[in-house]
């Protein structure tokens, strides 16, 4: 492993980003990483990773260790300046016990430019011996001035048979396979739905409820149907968060429909959904589902912009239908 090597060879760079879909381990392979740095009895020339037992490696896990800082959008949808010049308060003070203080930054693409601004300084003149690693979903949404300045790692997609492998001595043969397929390549996504079912219902149920959305003639009630799912007790801000979430997986059952058409169906992301598919497949026509596809991808790069998400899921629905 590429970070291990830097670790043996004490080359460790003072600001990285990990990059790449959420699920595939950055945030795990980062407090890994901070671990190993911090730990009392970590040895690089007999061992890889940290022992795990040490006052410190148990503070690292649990979060409670004082060179450790973790930021992420809490109360806004972005990191804003006053994240940061909070972070540099707290960061005045030298490191108390491992000589490093390691900060994280999760969905670094959310930073404002301010935010950015200010945390670009941070790094280049730090007040303390520093390791910061900013971690995106969206590497060409951050300013070039950061990206230039730190170390970049791009995470990629896992392999099923890895995937599934790795879940067979905790569930079944069958729900491993399933987990995997599911996953799309994000291990963390797969451990995640296998430890909270819920997540697994919900997602499944998002795809259930586009199919129904898609079958129901009726304009009036596909409407209806949409206020239920995105807009009812729901704030602005969550809506877009929402809109977001809930277009990805659309976008993955379309994807679905079009290799179900294809004859494709190893490449399933929702296996179980593969009758429905079947049904949809011989209604609609290639032609007609890859503009689906496409006005999917519009509508969700749409939302950058101030344009409502229910204008736009209602224009979508309006164009589209299996008849």
């Amino acid at each position: 492993m590429y970070l291990q090597k830097c670790i043996k060879s004490g080359k460790i760079f003072h600001a990285y980003i990990f990059a790449g879909s959420e699920g595939l381990g950055k945030t795990t392979v980062a407090r890994l990483f901070f671990q190993t740095l911090a730990c009392k009895l970590f040895n690089p020339t007999i061992a890889s990773f940290p022992c795990n037992t040490c006052k410190v490696c148990q503070q690292m896990q649990s979060g409670s260790h004082p060179d450790l800082y973790w930021l992420a959008p809490v109360h806004s949808p972005f990191l804003l300046l006053d994240d940061i010049q909070s972070l540099r308060s707290r960061l005045s003070k030298r490191a108390f016990f491992s000589g490093i203080t390691f900060v994280g930054i999760e969905k670094a693409h959310l930073l404002t430019p301010e935010a950015s601004s200010a945390l670009l300084k941070l790094i280049e003149e730090p007040v303390t011996r520093l390791c910061c690693i900013f971690l995106t979903s969206a590497y060409a949404a951050l300013p070039e001035t950061l990206r230039s300045r730190t170390h970049v790692i791009f995470f990629h997609p896992v392999s099923q048979s890895l995937i599934s492998d790795s879940l067979r001595d905790r569930c079944s043969h069958k729900q491993a396979l399933e987990l995997a397929q599911e996953s799309f390549g994000r291990p963390g996504f797969a451990l995640q739905a296998l430890a909270t079912p819920e997540l697994r219902k919900n997602l499944h149920t998002l795809v259930a409820h586009f199919l129904k959305v898609l079958h129901t003639k009726k304009l009036a009630a596909r409407l209806t149907m949409l206020e239920a799912l995105f807009f009812r007790g729901i704030s602005t801000q969550h809506t877009r968060a929402r809109f977001q979430e809930i277009c990805e997986v659309w976008s993955f059952v379309l994807r679905d429909i079009f290799f179900v058409k294809l004859d494709q169906k190893k490449y399933l992301r929702f296996p179980t959904f593969v009758e429905q598919y079947n049904n949809f497949a011989a209604q609609i026509t290639s032609r007609h589902l890859l503009q689906m596809m496409q006005d999917t991808i519009r509508i969700t790069q749409a939302m950058k912009t101030n344009i409502t998400p229910q204008l736009l899921l209602e224009q979508f629905f309006l164009q589209h239908s299996f008849s």
